[in-house]
């Protein structure tokens, strides 16, 4: 199901029934706010659907680590060559 908002108050509990991932798209996301509110507003209506954020440009401070989205990475490379494919396997 696709629910276009403009705000987190758009979203309604009914949208969330039966739902096990909630994608969150946003083509640009500046201080991360607007992203924290629908998270938030999500939890507040109940829903247990896991949560993924999406989008095209994220400036640093939002996703730093003490920022509202951080990012935690895994395994032996950084996630800027994750995700820019700059490493070799081994």
């Amino acid at each position: 199901m696709f629910v276009h908002t403009h705000r987190a108050s758009d979203l309604k509990s009914d949208h969330l029934q039966n739902q096990n991932t909630i994608l969150l798209v946003d083509p640009v996301i500046n201080n991360g706010a607007t992203i924290v509110e629908f998270v938030k507003r999500i939890n507040r209506l109940g829903s247990g659907a896991r949560i993924v954020v999406i989008t095209g440009v994220a400036q640093k401070e939002s996703v730093a680590e003490n920022g509202p989205l951080p990012i935690i990475g895994k395994g032996g490379t950084d996630t800027g060559n994750r995700l820019f494919n700059t490493t070799r396997p081994d």
